[in-house]
């Protein structure tokens, strides 16, 4: 697992990491329910990248407020999206994705072996 979460921190030294935390945010926005008062949490090598990704929220769903958090969340990248109350939060980071492929891994790699 620890290997997996290596390769995805990696994903920053691509040319297109900045539509890898698109995807990310689009997908989250699936999971946060209609929720129109989103803050947007990043990884403090990706702070650099929150304009220009609350600026593509902000055209992708016009009838959100989207503000990028000062202070980094305590991931190693990805995302972290909390509605502006504090009741919702969607875990897009890469601990997260990795937790969730373990037991698709587990299954294929019980299949192998």
């Amino acid at each position: 697992a620890r290997m997996l979460v290596d390769h995805l921190r990696d994903l920053r030294n691509r040319e297109d990491y900045p539509a890898v935390l698109r995807g990310l945010l689009a997908e989250s926005m699936e999971a946060m329910g209609g929720i129109d008062d989103v803050r947007i949490l990043l990884a403090e090598p990706d702070i650099h990248l929150g304009d220009e990704l609350s600026d593509y929220a902000k055209k992708a769903w016009p009838g959100a407020s989207f503000i990028v958090e000062p202070e980094p969340a305590p991931i190693s990248g990805g995302l972290w999206l909390n509605s502006g109350d504090g009741s919702r939060r969607v875990n897009a980071d890469w601990d997260a994705r990795v937790q969730d492929l373990l037991p698709v891994l587990a299954e294929r790699l019980g299949q192998i072996l």
